[in-house]
């Protein structure tokens, strides 16, 4: 069952809304004693979020989450997905920013280099920081946004796009123009994946690994 148009409007109003209190401090009544601190509540506020949004969703739309239904694939299939997707990422991390380098375009990456030193200084914090990229960025911008963006948009490539921009546009926190552009690309992967094979999980255990990979090399 698909939700209504009205209502997928109601509730992308609402999930709007509650985005921008999420990358609020709670209106600041919660006091940060360390950059560990404000990493780590930054991480659960993001959990906060998905539950939230989980509410939205079934009480507004009044739909399942994910509507497209899971497609169950063989041990196989996650593991050359995966590795496809990985190697993806990999040549897109590694040729935009040659190319910025070409056209002499800034790379400058202040703010992902500081989040990359507090990730670095706790292992475990790193793997819970990955895990809820690849849990809540994968459920949002590809299991919830896409088949939304389909009851607009018919056509399957203009889903694909559309969906990556977004999520390219979502990273817009890193002030970088080179971290815009690199999580747009690999989003078009990850998007043209989850496009034709219906399968989130693949999705989320590579995400997370290639943000492992990444910031075990910075650090």
């Amino acid at each position: 069952m698909k939700p209504t148009i009205k209502r997928t409007l109601i509730s992308l109003s609402i999930i709007v809304f509650l985005t921008i209190v999420r990358k609020t401090d709670f209106f600041g009544l919660i006091q940060l004693d360390s950059s560990i601190t404000s990493t780590w509540i930054n991480e659960i506020k993001f959990w906060v979020f998905l539950g939230l949004f989980f509410l939205v969703v079934l009480k507004i739309e009044r739909t399942p989450f994910l509507l497209w239904q899971e497609t169950k694939r063989k041990w196989y299939f996650y593991l050359f997905s995966i590795t496809i997707i990985f190697t993806g990422a990999v040549v897109v991390g590694v040729t935009v920013p040659l190319v910025f380098k070409f056209l002499n375009i800034s790379l400058k990456q202040d703010v992902l280099e500081s989040v990359s030193n507090h990730y670095c200084s706790s292992f475990i914090l790193l793997v819970f920081g990955c895990l809820t990229a690849g849990v809540v960025e994968e459920l949002v911008f590809r299991g919830y946004l896409m088949p939304r963006l389909e009851i607009f948009a018919k056509n399957g490539w203009l889903v694909i796009v559309l969906s990556s921009l977004i999520f390219g546009f979502a990273h817009l926190g890193n002030l970088s123009i080179v971290g815009l552009v690199v999580p747009t690309f690999i989003g078009l992967i990850f998007s043209y994946h989850y496009y034709k094979y219906r399968n989130i999980v693949v999705l989320i255990l590579a995400h997370f690994l290639i943000d492992f990979a990444s910031f075990m090399t910075s650090c």
